[in-house]
């Protein structure tokens, strides 16, 4: 019985090695997701930020442009072009055209 005892020793020695690794593999692959969990966290975060920075700026612009623009008459439904003059027929075509003579 004596003699069985060191190897009886070696083998639980090689199991408990085998045990240590599977534990190790385990941490690793844990810290893995951890890791890609945090990744994930940051990329969500990342993307929020930015939904209310774009907001934020589309408020801006419906505050400082488009509703000062729709109190002067410039919106959406007005043709501008049909409002301003033709350059080719202004005066100052008709005198440019004048002094090249």
């Amino acid at each position: 019985m004596a003699a069985n005892t060191p190897k009886l020793w070696q083998e639980r020695m090689e199991a408990v090695k085998i045990a240590i690794a599977d534990q190790k593999k385990l941490g690793a692959a844990i810290k893995t997701a951890d890791r890609a969990n945090a990744a994930s966290t940051a990329v969500t975060e990342f993307k929020d930020k930015l939904s209310a920075a774009w907001l934020g700026l589309v408020t801006y612009y419906d505050e400082a442009v488009r509703q000062p623009s729709r109190n002067i008459g410039i919106c959406e439904e007005v043709a501008i072009e049909a409002l301003l003059p033709n350059p080719t027929e202004s005066l100052a075509a008709e005198n440019l055209g004048k002094a090249s003579l």
